[in-house]
């Protein structure tokens, strides 16, 4: 069997250094102003510092692999990993987003539009709370109540 083996290293070429770009996945180009990548209808989230950069997406399994290449065109190394999601969805890691962006759903404050609103929400910070759960819970007559 050596003599065999040897003789038939000879007609098989050899593996290539470098994979084919095609082994990484789908070339994608992540978004200049948010650092997202579209594979399937879905957007998938990749650290920050990749805008505009090029990069590779592969299904594998449940989940999706995303890779770029160093900027010497050398190594290929997976930047982000994602379980699989839903068309017209993304699929955002916290650990992506840049650090003076907020984490969670934004804090929101009612801003007075009259007179009667300013004096109301200048009484204390709990008028602001009162205020927005009034209007959460679809209460009515809301304008009338601050002016008493």
């Amino acid at each position: 069997p050596s003599v065999v083996l040897k003789s038939e290293a000879m007609t098989f070429h050899g593996l290539p250094k470098v994979p084919y770009l095609a082994a990484y996945g789908v070339m994608r180009k992540v978004e200049p102003n948010m650092p997202i990548v579209r594979f399937n209808h879905c957007g998938y989230s990749v650290p920050a510092k990749y805008r505009r950069e090029v990069v590779y997406v592969r299904s594998v399994l449940d989940e999706i692999v995303i890779v770029a290449q160093d900027k010497a065109g050398g190594y290929v190394s997976e930047i982000a990993r994602h379980r699989r999601g839903e068309a017209f969805s993304y699929v955002i890691d916290d650990a992506h987003k840049e650090k003076d962006h907020p984490s969670g759903p934004l804090t929101r404050m009612p801003i007075p539009t009259n007179e009667i609103q300013a004096k109301f929400l200048s009484i204390t910070p709990d008028a602001s709370q009162w205020l927005i759960r009034a209007c959460n819970s679809g209460a009515s007559g809301i304008e009338s109540s601050i002016a008493d």
